[in-house]
């Protein structure tokens, strides 16, 4: 098809071409990944990529069904191709991408398109054996980024149920590894500490705490165990902080422009401080980074991630006066699901909330957040 000259563009016709490429590109996608049965690592690799392209676009217009639907299936060719006694090679940094689009997708919290039941009871294998030693950054990156995608399933399976113990206590086996393996790979001689890789190393660090907090606290426990790590929780804001105003982008450049990714980055650390410290002035530092970069790190929006967060602390700070500084149990909310409307131009939000602590009942406060400028990425 022949783009629409200038004299007859309109914007219908655009979206119309933009459309059919985007339909003939799948279906090229698809063929591409049917001939690679044929032992042609070149088509795979080739296809992989295209599927990673698709969930990013995807992720970026909002429709997440759909970039769910092609990241499942890059997901279960990988797994197939590896279980296979002689599988095609898939490079690393390929899996890796899968995985870090695959843990945002598991922490985006949309009603409307929750992440698959059967994917959450899914069991990792590794948490039995990790690592006690790492080659590099990208390793030990990548190491507790599956462990944050295997708690983080688990997670979303028990909903508001506690997680096994069982669970956290493989969890919390596979982090004691991985901290000596990271302790090992900083003593030997050869460790890389240049600039360069001063931004992992602080997402390690963040993502490193959550988890601790998260696999000690118990995951959909007693949300007051949390007030206990207070100032772990200020040392990832701290972290977020630096990455943000560490001289290469200042929030005021930030602001000014809109940046996408599709790795992992600062916005989930970011509101998870903003939605489990209960301490009023750094929480809103949280909300006040969010707010004022305008990222996108696969399906999570900083604007709109610190919407969601100031909506949770309006409710859980309702009618305290200024004097008060504690917010009881009862009061907090342990869960936050949102669906974004792009026809209203709006998130609605439901925080689930204990009605009583003693047997365990629960309920919803919800609420409506305009948001026009994008969906929820939350």
């Amino acid at each position: 098809m022949v783009l629409p000259a200038d004299s007859d563009f309109d914007t219908s016709k655009l979206r119309r071409y933009a459309l059919l490429q985007y339909n003939q590109a799948v279906k090229r996608t698809q063929i591409l990944l049917d001939e690679s049965c044929d032992g042609s690592e070149e088509k795979l690799v080739k296809g992989l990529v295209t599927c990673i392209l698709f969930v990013c676009y995807e992720n970026f217009i909002g429709n997440y069904g759909i970039s769910y639907m092609h990241l499942q299936n890059g997901l279960q060719i990988i797994t197939k191709e590896c279980r296979k006694q002689c599988g095609l090679t898939i490079p690393k940094d390929i899996i890796q991408v899968f995985k870090r689009l695959d843990v945002q997708a598991i922490t985006f919290g949309d009603a409307k398109v929750p992440y698959p039941d059967n994917l959450c009871k899914e069991h990792i294998d590794f948490l039995t054996a990790p690592p006690t030693g790492f080659d590099s950054i990208e390793d030990s990156l990548d190491v507790v980024l599956h462990l944050c995608r295997w708690m983080f399933r688990r997670e979303a399976y028990s909903n508001t149920c506690p997680v096994a113990h069982e669970d956290l206590a493989s969890a919390s086996k596979a982090l004691a590894c991985w901290n000596l393996g990271m302790d090992n790979y900083f003593s030997a001689p050869n460790a890389r500490r240049n600039g360069h890789w001063e931004h992992s190393i602080a997402l390690l660090k963040m993502y490193q705490i959550i988890m601790t907090i998260i696999i000690v606290t118990g995951a959909h426990g007693q949300e007051t165990l949390h007030d206990a790590y207070s100032h772990k929780y200020g040392e990832v804001l701290a972290l977020a902080e630096g990455l943000l105003l560490d001289g290469r982008v200042s929030l005021s450049a930030a602001s000014s422009n809109r940046f996408f990714f599709f790795d992992i980055g600062v916005i989930f650390p970011l509101f998870w401080v903003a939605i489990k410290l209960r301490q009023s002035q750094p929480r809103r530092r949280a909300v006040e980074l969010l707010g004022s970069m305008h990222h996108q790190e696969g399906a999570w929006k900083s604007t709109s991630a610190a919407k969601v967060a100031q909506f949770v602390i309006d409710v859980e700070e309702e009618g305290m006066s200024k004097d008060d500084c504690y917010i009881p149990e009862i009061a907090r909310v342990h869960l936050v699901n949102t669906t974004a409307d792009l026809e209203r131009g709006e998130i609605r939000v439901s925080c689930v909330m204990r009605s009583d602590i003693d047997d365990c009942s629960w309920y919803n406060r919800e609420g409506r957040i305009p948001d026009r400028t994008g969906l929820l990425r939350a």
